[in-house]
């Protein structure tokens, strides 16, 4: 529970990173903040599947 919590709170904080202060074209600074926050996500799920394929194996082989 405690490592979705985090996950949340970080992405959230890297899209409103992302947003900033929209001035005058809000939906433009949405899409980017949300497409930034998007790719930060991949990026994770990434790095998580490299670092499990690196795990030991625990077959008796």
């Amino acid at each position: 529970m405690i490592g979705g919590a985090l996950g949340v709170a970080v992405i959230g904080a890297v899209f409103f990173a992302a947003l900033g202060h929209p001035a005058a074209d809000r939906a433009h600074a949405a899409g980017h903040a949300l497409a930034t926050a998007s790719i930060t996500t991949m990026a994770a799920a990434i790095a998580a599947t490299v670092l499990v394929r690196l795990l030991p194996s625990d077959r008796g082989d």
